[in-house]
């Protein structure tokens, strides 16, 4: 489904051939990376595990369920989805504070339970109160672990300052409503979704775009740029080629363009051909597991 998806269905509605392809790695599309399955299969082990980020990942995955899941046949279900995240050259795949464990969880946890079962099942003769106790002991493990791991990720919902938007958030939603209808606008990608129904959006990256509006924050990096000064340097370039800057609140504003003689240095207008810019993860993300 991977291959069809980015071999096929993204290019169909419009999107680039092997824009979303992440495994340089291993090879530079589907052909090439079965290839070298046969003919260097170490090559894979090498990524996998050459990064103490990814071998921190497949450990947490196992040792977290008493590495129960070793055990069971099921585990194989998990492994292409493990596989794409250690096989990957994107760091935002490797520490799990992002959803991408949510989708092994299932098949490890049932391939835990399997193993406890059989464990438990295989209990016999005269130690088979003390086995019955290790596989019932190691079924509540791995309850255990999964109640916590919920709790963890749950505690947010409970918590009156996660449903209450930041100040730059605001801000940003603020100087989108101020954006009139059917105009061309540019905008941060963390307030872009708001302004797709009514405006011809584009999402601020490497390139100015001529838009009417421009919709940004200094603060904090934000997709595609990789650092605040950036976004800066942006504004600036904006302010200094036609843009007047027509409301703001802190490091958020709305620029417009007064100006239509002025060119901005770089300017480049997206059409059918255009090739939207790849996210340029910061290498600290392939430092820890539970950071993103």
């Amino acid at each position: 489904m991977t291959a069809v998806t980015v071999g096929a269905l993204i290019p169909a509605m419009g999107g680039p051939r092997q824009y979303y392809w992440s495994y340089g790695e291993v090879g530079a599309d589907f052909a090439e990376l079965a290839h070298r399955a046969v003919t260097d299969p170490g090559a894979f082990l090498a990524v996998a595990f050459g990064t103490p980020v990814k071998a921190g990942l497949i450990l947490w995955l196992v040792a977290t369920l008493l590495f129960l899941p070793l055990g069971s046949a099921t585990t194989v279900c998990a492994l292409p989805l493990i596989a794409e995240r250690v096989l990957s050259d994107n760091p935002h795949h490797w520490p799990i504070i992002h959803h991408y464990d949510a989708f092994a969880w299932p098949f490890l946890l049932t391939a835990a339970v399997e193993t406890a079962a059989r464990i438990h099942r295989a209990a016999q003769g005269e130690g088979r109160a003390f086995r019955r106790r290790v596989a019932v002991g190691g079924v509540c493990a791995v309850g255990l672990n999964a109640v916590v791991a919920c709790c963890l990720g749950l505690a947010a919902l409970v918590n009156p300052h996660h449903w209450v938007p930041s100040a730059r958030g605001q801000a940003l939603a603020e100087a989108a409503e101020r954006v009139p209808d059917g105009a061309t606008v540019e905008a941060d990608n963390n307030v872009a979704v708001r302004l797709t129904a009514r405006t011809r959006t584009m999402i601020l990256d490497a390139s100015p775009r001529g838009a009417d509006y421009v919709v940004l924050q200094t603060a904090e990096t934000t997709f595609p740029f990789t650092s605040p000064a950036q976004l800066k340097q942006r504004q600036e370039l904006l302010l200094a080629n036609g843009y007047r800057r027509i409301w703001a609140i802190g490091d958020v504003a709305l620029l417009c363009r007064v100006d239509r003689t002025a060119v901005v240095p770089g300017t480049r207008v997206p059409g059918p051909d255009s090739t939207p810019v790849k996210d340029v993860p910061d290498p600290a993300l392939g430092r820890s597991l539970f950071t993103g």
